[in-house]
């Protein structure tokens, strides 16, 4: 587990965050009423173990139980809450994060809570109420928990659903056996019946159907200014699991580990696994999908991998915040408290700052964010990858994709196959990019990498390239694989 003591002292090194508190005893209505007025107002954090004038005290082992069963429990509706013992000083301290909820008023006992103008909590005023109202209905109206017309449980991915299902039984105790309906209907992300849009995002079989903007695009380039020499261009159209592993594999296939030359011995770096992963993770969950033009490109160079997603910070926070610990406000709340289920986000606002730590522990440069626009960039320099240029990758570009559909429409014309749909023939094109990058992978293999698609929808795919004389298979039934025919080479530029 990564080192989180640097969450700790930037923690305490801010002393007017009224959105800070310390306890050195197990005070439960009292951290109950500080959670509830943190979930109805910006968000919080409470450290155990600590006292005031910041003395380490520690906490008792049963302490995160208790305050899980008679604290968290007793919130009402769902809190987004995290809970996290750290090591600190020789001792355990206990971090409880609020996040900034979605689904205000919030109650803890039956009783509503806010801070006061000194930070403490107090009972909600009626004009408290109506500003927690007003929130509430703003919430109901967010992108997130907009419905999607058409949408059926049916396209839903029930594995996904179920993995959540039993990860969120595990943190909330006396909630087995909660059906698919259930569980979405307590959640949020069905709405009178209909799928809301966070929910298409989260566990959608085809998202793009109806979301074409939850998208992600991976692409290699041969040289450090980018250019028309594209070593691999992948566009990853699953919901937000099956992406998140897709491109996990990406990573762990394609990204080359950092050389280090100490005297004559060259060595390697192992790569910042956690900053990979903690980047990744924000620009999908943090993105802007409002917009139908949104996008999130993963760009990886010779020297630097580059991820960038429609969406600014928001006013509040800055670039130099993500340096350090920092408040979070949540632009898809819905999506968030999922991926918090699920294990994905461990302590809400810490997650950059460990992103520096896990660089330098590894002996990287430390993250670079900037804002471009209307984007969010984040530079992780160092990182390469390990495709090598054979000469076919040229045609990785637009000339290749124009070639390809002129083939695949003269194919439909001459009657070779049967017409098929702009998105079938966009299908095809990326399974022939797959083969250029990854000659004599197999079937299961390209399975695998597509994410999103059955193994018999692949086979058709592969069955319209063969017939299309763009691929061919070499080799035995169990040894052998697909290959890319020299018909490809008459459209590189």
């Amino acid at each position: 587990m990564m080192e989180n003591t640097i969450i700790i002292d930037n923690l305490l090194a801010n002393k007017k965050d009224k959105n800070l508190k310390l306890f050195d005893t197990l005070a439960l209505d009292l951290i109950g009423q500080t959670l509830c007025a943190f979930l109805n107002g910006i968000g919080g954090d409470i450290i155990l173990g600590i006292s005031n004038n910041k003395k380490i005290v520690g906490i008792n082992k049963n302490w995160k139980d208790k305050i899980i069963n008679e604290v968290i429990n007793n919130l009402i509706p769902t809190a987004p809450i995290t809970s996290n013992i750290i090591s600190y000083q020789n001792n355990e301290v206990l971090l409880i994060s609020a996040w900034p909820g979605a689904k205000k008023p919030y109650n803890y006992l039956g009783k509503i809570y806010v801070l006061n103008s000194s930070g403490e909590a107090k009972l909600a005023s009626a004009k408290d109420m109506k500003v927690l109202s007003s929130h509430r209905k703003s919430s109901d109206f967010h992108w997130e928990r907009q419905v999607v017309l058409g949408a059926d449980i049916e396209e839903l991915d029930h594995q996904e659903i179920k993995k959540t299902i039993t990860a969120y039984a595990k943190q909330n105790p006396g909630i087995e056996n909660l059906s698919i309906e259930d569980f979405l209907v307590r959640l949020g992300l069905m709405q009178g019946g209909s799928l809301t849009n966070a929910a298409i995002v989260l566990f959608g079989n085809n998202p793009i159907k109806y979301l074409p903007q939850s998208k992600i695009r991976a692409t290699v380039y041969e040289s450090s200014k980018g250019g028309k020499v594209i070593l691999f261009d992948r566009i990853y159209n699953s919901n937000l699991f099956r992406n998140i592993n897709s491109i996990w594999d990406f990573y762990e296939t394609q990204l080359l580990r950092a050389e280090k030359i100490t005297g004559l011995l060259r060595s390697k770096e192992a790569l910042p696994l956690f900053a990979l992963r903690e980047g990744l993770l924000n620009a999908i969950i943090h993105r802007d999908y409002s917009n139908i033009s949104s996008t999130l490109n993963i760009e990886v160079f010779p020297d630097k991998l580059v991820i960038s997603s429609t969406g600014t910070l928001p006013d509040s926070i800055s670039v130099r915040d993500l340096k350090k610990e920092h408040g979070s406000i949540l632009r898809n709340p819905d999506i968030a408290y999922i991926c918090h289920i699920r294990g994905f986000i461990e302590m809400l606002g810490t997650g950059t700052l460990r992103m520096m730590v896990d660089c330098e522990a590894n002996n990287y440069a430390a993250p670079v964010w900037k804002t471009k626009g209307d984007r969010l960039e984040l530079t992780l320099e160092g990182i390469s990858h390990r495709i090598k240029n054979d000469g076919l990758n040229d045609g990785l570009n637009d000339g290749l994709n124009d070639g390809l559909n002129i083939i695949i429409n003269n194919g439909v014309i001459d009657g070779v196959i049967d017409g098929i749909s702009d998105g079938v023939k966009n299908e095809i094109i990326t399974i022939i990019h797959l083969l250029i990058n990854s000659q004599g992978i197999n079937t299961h293999e390209i399975v695998k990498q597509m994410g999103s698609k059955s193994k018999p929808t692949i086979e058709r795919y592969l069955k319209i390239a063969k017939d299309l004389n763009i691929i061919e298979f070499k080799g035995g039934s169990k040894s052998g694989g697909y290959f890319i025919t020299d018909k490809i080479k008459l459209f590189k530029k």
